[in-house]
């Protein structure tokens, strides 16, 4: 993924449970959104569902980056 010239944006649940944040934080991606993986709070796997307000703003700003 590295080699990856595609804009990428990692949302994650600061609760989550079913994969390692350092697993997460440590993956190779030069173009991820803002330089890191964005954690969303009172939110676990699923955050586009537990707190959709936040995740539909931080989705809401990286399509503003990359929609031409």
């Amino acid at each position: 993924m590295a080699q990856n010239a595609l804009p990428v944006a990692i949302f994650e649940g600061e609760l989550e449970k079913f994969v390692m944040r350092g697993y997460i934080d440590g993956l190779a991606l030069p173009n991820v959104s803002r330089g890191k993986v964005q954690y969303i709070a009172e939110a676990g796997h699923s955050p586009q569902w537990e707190n959709p307000a936040i995740f539909n703003e931080l989705l809401g700003d990286f399509l503003k980056t990359v929609w031409v």
